[in-house]
């Protein structure tokens, strides 16, 4: 017999579209069935899968479908959107870093243009042809570019 570790309960939620995933503790007295059919939205379709068949990267959840023919999925639009939030945030305090910079650089007289240069990388971050062309998540996993935005979420 599994443990109830080892299994997802898996549904999509009908008024949101999102998949959503429950894990259930080995401490209960219940089978994975039984907290499914009590605990998944009435009226939602459900699946209960093994636990290393559904993806572990959270970064991009909200951009996953599932069916029981196709199995999960991934909605590329949507991932990409994702990754330009990912992208907006991480470039978000490495502007005003630059800021500062450009400031600190007019007040004593220093050239500027690193710094113009640097903050424009940065605004154009989310249109990267890498980006654009995606059509796998890894694809969009590969388009952080580390020169500009520093460490990769995906590290």
């Amino acid at each position: 017999m599994s443990k109830n570790s080892d299994k997802r309960v898996i549904w999509t939620d009908s008024k949101t579209g999102f998949v959503c995933e429950m894990s259930c503790s080995d401490n209960c007295n219940r089978t994975v069935e039984d907290i499914a059919s009590t605990d998944v939205p009435k009226g939602e379709t459900y699946y209960i899968l093994n636990a290393t068949d559904v993806p572990t990267d959270i970064a991009h959840w909200e951009a996953i479908n599932y069916s029981p023919s196709e199995g999960f999925t991934y909605d590329i639009a949507k991932a990409i959107e994702i990754q330009k939030d990912l992208i907006r945030n991480a470039r978000e305090p490495l502007l005003k870093e630059l800021d500062i910079q450009f400031q600190r650089a007019l007040e004593t007289g220093a050239s500027t243009s690193s710094i113009v240069n640097q903050k424009q990388k940065l605004r154009d971050a989310t249109e990267n042809t890498t980006l654009a062309n995606a059509k796998t998540i890894e694809e969009i996993k590969a388009s952080w570019d580390n020169n500009i935005l520093g460490s990769s979420p995906y590290s």
